[in-house]
């Protein structure tokens, strides 16, 4: 059965199809055995009956299980990317994504959730969803290292020169404080 963005094609989001060609994406359950077969991803669940759909004549996942397969397999930006554009379409509404999300557990749903907290059906294209992501995260960690002015090193100069230096820094409190504002950017100037 078709899954991951192989679904999502199906489902009407072709630029979500593995555009390097690596591979199509195929879920099969947990106990048989398949492949590897090349040009293939083959991942192993159990799906229910409610997990799937036929789509054009081909059996996938449904909206909502392609975009929380997405949003736990994919790597944050492109998982983000990839639900700004299935909300984007309608493919799963908003709402019935962040409950789904909320109510699984096991490998991927930590994912799954930040995935879908993340998500805005807003997003123009998939390279503004993948910046908006790093940004995010960007902003949420400090900065760990910033430029600063330091006497030079030889004493026969009067100058100053540009160091690195690993402290903290604070656009309103200064160096040597923890940050309080997400402008990692202009804290580093």
């Amino acid at each position: 059965m078709f899954s991951g963005r192989t679904a999502a094609y199906l489902h009407g989001a072709p630029e979500l199809a593995d555009v390097r060609g690596l591979s199509v994406e195929v879920t099969v359950p947990a106990g048989v055995r398949f492949g590897p077969v090349q040009g293939l991803r083959v991942r192993r669940a159990d799906l229910p009956g409610s997990d799937i759909a036929e789509v054009g004549g081909w059996r996938c996942t449904t909206g909502l299980r392609t975009a929380l397969d997405i949003a736990r397999w994919e790597p944050l930006p492109e998982a983000v990317a990839g639900l700004d554009l299935l909300l984007a379409r309608r493919v799963v509404e908003e709402a019935a994504l962040r409950d789904a999300a909320g109510a699984r557990n096991g490998r991927g749903s930590r994912q799954a959730r930040r995935a879908v907290d993340l998500a805005d059906a807003r997003a123009e294209s998939q390279p503004e969803s993948k910046l908006r992501v790093t940004l995010t995260l960007a902003a949420s960690r400090p900065c760990h290292s910033t430029w600063s002015e330091a006497p030079a090193a030889s004493s026969s100069h009067a100058s100053t020169s540009r160091t690195r230096t690993s402290a903290w820094r604070s656009s309103t409190t200064g160096p040597g404080t923890p940050r309080t504002d997400s402008s990692c950017a202009t804290a580093a100037g």
